[in-house]
């Protein structure tokens, strides 16, 4: 049955959406109430203390799954991994990236300004002293210091208003875009398809481990009644040590059945990103899936229509056709509107005896308009051999976008045959266990009845 649940689970994601009724869970068996409706009454383990305590320490287990866990829909379970996941988290952090990018390549269509200032300071000092004949000094002398400071300021305004390489890099970084977006999707999709089979897993599980408490139960029963017919004086040969192998056989199914369990609930919680000890419990319901509705052609076509991989790859190989025409577009010459103003400020500050005499000016120099011309004629061809370079890689992209187109078809082509197959399959299946199941429950009435021995019974119940 597992096969036909992964089966639909593929085939759902391919499909990027599952019908909302195709999985869910049956009600839990409960040992005990199956037991007594089988008439068959519950275990005590007076003759098996091993296995008494080996199920008590599985329903410690249990217990502590029951504390720890989260019971959640499968829903629920969707919107927590799609909200915590860090890996989807960083796959959104690189849409960001390069939406800015994009923002970056059109602000290349904005004018540009800058400014270049410089200053210049002196300072000079000076004294002097009138003397007579006799070398006295006559009253009078000067003393004078002068610092002067000039400052100049120039601003450049441009635009470029014509560059063939700027609308490539900005339709080449939106192609990017667009790109990231679809591999953001991809991203959670596989997310979605990962939490669902885990989720699946886990309820099979859950199956699986209530029906090896059944049968462990039955198993004991049968080993209680065996003793106890031996106690009465009845020769059963090695019909007990049958029967005790039979029970140890089915409680090392129960333990391996609670680890896978245990495992599969971690992997769900990893994959919500749960914090702590959390372990996931689905609360959904198990059932059989139902028959796909859909005819094939409409399901590959939906396929198609779906697979964001087609889409990234047509995405990328535009991003580089569009990246090759930038590189051929600097080629080009690329004309730039300029405007350029001068502001001149001069300080003069002159003591003469400590008498301050200031000086101020400001010019403002004459402004000049132009357009400038910048061509690089040549470069050795290195921007035409990276063009070439980008155009292959063009082409190989769109190449991997046909092959993508066709992987697509076949995987969901392969995946509706599985998938109805085992619908078929399920249905099958179940009537042959429910045919088994009830060939054991009358088996073991025989058995209780001393119809049958103990390894007719075992026969039965392989």
């Amino acid at each position: 049955m597992s096969r036909c649940f992964l089966a639909l689970v593929v085939l759902g994601a391919m499909l990027f959406q599952l019908p909302e009724s195709v999985l869910a869970r049956p009600p839990a068996i409960n040992p005990k109430t199956a037991l007594e409706e089988l008439d068959f009454g519950v275990p005590q383990f007076t003759y098996s203390p091993s296995a008494r305590r080996v199920l008590a320490e599985i329903s410690l287990r249990e217990n502590q799954l029951l504390e720890l866990g989260q019971w959640l829909s499968l829903d629920q379970a969707i919107e927590l991994a799609l909200i915590n996941n860090p890996e989807l988290s960083a796959a959104y952090s690189t849409i960001e990236g390069q939406r800015w990018s994009v923002i970056a390549a059109r602000r290349r269509w904005y004018p540009y300004l800058s400014v270049e200032p410089s200053r210049d300071s002196s300072l000079q000092f000076g004294a002097s002293q009138r003397q007579n004949s006799t070398s006295a000094p006559i009253p009078g002398s000067t003393i004078t210091s002068e610092t002067n400071q000039s400052w100049n300021i120039q601003a450049n305004l441009g635009w470029t208003f014509f560059d063939a390489s700027r609308r490539p890099a900005i339709q080449g970084a939106i192609r990017d875009l667009n790109a990231q977006r679809l591999l953001f999707d991809v991203a959670a999709r596989n997310l979605v398809l990962a939490v669902q089979v885990a989720y699946y897993r886990m309820q099979e599980q859950m199956r699986l481990v209530d029906q090896y408490k059944v049968i462990t139960l039955l198993a004991t029963l049968q080993l209680d009644l065996a003793i106890e017919r031996q106690q009465q004086g009845r020769r059963l040969g090695n019909q007990i040590q049958q029967l005790r192998t039979t029970q140890r056989a089915e409680i090392t199914n129960l333990i391996d059945a609670y680890v896978a369990l245990f495992e599969y609930s971690v992997e769900l919680s990893k994959l919500l990103a749960l914090p702590g000890l959390s372990l996931v419990i689905p609360a959904d319901a198990f059932d059989s899936p139902q028959p796909w509705l859909d005819p094939l052609d409409a399901t590959v076509a939906h396929a198609l229509g779906f697979r964001e991989e087609i889409a990234v790859a047509l995405q990328q190989s535009q991003a580089q056709s569009w990246r090759s025409s930038e590189l051929l577009g600097a080629y080009w010459p690329r004309l730039d509107l300029l405007a350029v103003g001068k502001l001149d400020a001069f300080n003069n500050m002159s003591l003469v005896n400590g008498e301050a005499s200031p000086n101020s000016q400001l010019n403002a120099g004459p402004g000049t308009v132009g357009i400038a011309l910048n061509w690089s004629l040549y470069d050795g061809g290195i921007k035409a051999a990276d063009a070439a370079k980008r155009r292959s890689e063009a082409r190989t992209l769109a190449l991997q976008a046909d092959a993508a187109r066709l992987q697509a078809s076949a995987q969901v082509r392969q995946a509706y045959v599985r998938y109805v197959g085992s619908v078929l399959q399920v249905q099958n299946t179940t009537d042959a266990v429910s045919d088994s199941w009830s060939a054991f429950i009358g088996a073991i009435g025989l058995f209780h009845n001393n119809a049958i021995n103990a390894t007719t019974l075992i026969q039965t119940q392989a």
